[in-house]
């Protein structure tokens, strides 16, 4: 019990840190897309910004998609819910959530939802 105790302890820790990361990269880049918007420059900068915007946004969607996973693994956690696959409802092997700890299924029933 003990062990199990100190395994959540320790994934809540990496799941807050990889959050408070994710943050520090996000927040800056929100502030640089309004200094971006104010530029002016001729069609090929602003073809090149519109580019760049749009990759940009994509990464950062990935990051926030991330953070909303991170932030129901947390609330997993909280409720003693985390570790136990969403769909059939045995527990998900230790293993793979040090090397994935935002999985909510086991491997059995990820494969089955990926098809």
């Amino acid at each position: 019990m003990k062990e199990r105790r100190e395994f959540l302890e320790s994934m809540e820790q990496v799941l807050c840190q990889r959050r408070e990361n994710i943050m520090a990269l996000v927040a800056p880049e929100v502030r640089d897309d309004d200094d971006t918007a104010r530029q002016v420059g001729d069609s090929a900068d602003e073809a090149q910004n519109i580019s760049i915007e749009k990759l940009k946004n994509s990464l950062q969607m990935t990051e926030l998609d991330e953070l909303r996973f991170i932030e129901l693994a947390i609330d997993r956690i909280k409720k003693g819910e985390f570790g136990v696959c969403l769909d059939c409802g045995e527990q998900i092997s230790q293993k793979r959530l040090e090397f994935q700890p935002l999985a909510a299924r086991c491997i059995t029933c990820q494969e089955t939802a990926e098809g």
